[in-house]
């Protein structure tokens, strides 16, 4: 019979994050830990005493913590058994029914992601794709960045933005800041509703290194235009989720009969 393996988890910080409930902290710890240990399905938690012991904090907020986890999916409960990892460092979101960002998704589900800046430039002669896609005839900024979870990466966003909708864009740290947020907060721009498409395509080479996924693995593609309530196009961008641990989610309902 194969033995179960139990998770190492390692203490959290002593310092605690102002303004986030401590059972949401102690939850991003847990996963974030499983996906540092690459977890298998199956894998068990310590015990509730010992994950308790081991933030300094009651078992009360770990019970709460671990409650939010399973109804997430993320983990299993099994009554006497203890609590278990699903196996899935598959990441669900909802990106097909709802303008909501993946870092904003990312959140909601209280997971700890890593934003790099892979590229940020301006370009005074864009293709005449984007310049379709964008409904602009002036120069736009590129930003590509990759988006990882506890260390692995999810997705590569390629992003372009009309340099005149948006003067001085790049001089924003976007490994911290969320382009709609910035668009928000810095130029009263709020972005209403958009377009997603979504189709699977074969890895390139380049895709294949930063994704950590072989040449020729499929790939989930989307492209987004989002817009404002007038109809302007804000942003446009080209997105490719890893297949291993992205999932995408919608969530349906039947027209009645008339």
């Amino acid at each position: 019979m194969r033995s179960i393996e139990t998770i190492e988890i390692r203490p959290m910080n002593a310092a605690h994050q102002t303004g986030t409930p401590i059972y949401k902290q102690v939850a991003m710890h847990i996963i974030s830990e499983i996906s540092a240990h690459e977890a298998k399905a199956g894998a068990r938690l310590p015990s509730e005493d010992a994950l308790s012991e081991l933030f300094g904090v009651t078992r009360t907020t770990v019970r709460r913590s671990i409650g939010d986890l399973v109804q997430k999916g993320l983990l299993n409960k099994v009554h006497g058994g203890g609590t278990f990892f699903r196996g899935t460092s598959v990441i669900e979101q909802p990106l097909a029914t709802s303008m909501i960002s993946f870092s904003e998704a990312l959140d909601d589900l209280n997971l700890n992601f890593e934003t790099s800046v892979i590229e940020a430039r301006r370009i005074n002669r864009p293709s005449e794709i984007v310049r379709t896609r964008l409904e602009v005839d002036g120069p736009v900024y590129y930003l590509r960045r990759l988006r990882s979870v506890g260390g692995l990466p999810m997705m590569v966003v390629d992003c372009y933005v009309p340099v005149k909708e948006f003067p001085n864009l790049l001089d924003h740290d976007f490994s911290r800041c969320r382009l709609f947020s910035v668009f928000a907060e810095s130029y009263g721009v709020e972005v209403s509703h958009g377009t997603r498409t979504f189709c699977a395509i074969a890895s390139t080479a380049e895709l294949a290194r930063l994704l950590r996924v072989s040449v020729s693995d499929p790939l989930l593609f989307s492209e987004q235009t989002a817009r404002r309530a007038d109809e302007k196009a804000v942003e446009i961008s080209n997105i490719w989720f890893s297949g291993r641990h992205f999932k995408l989610v919608a969530n349906l309902s039947r027209p009645k009969n008339e």
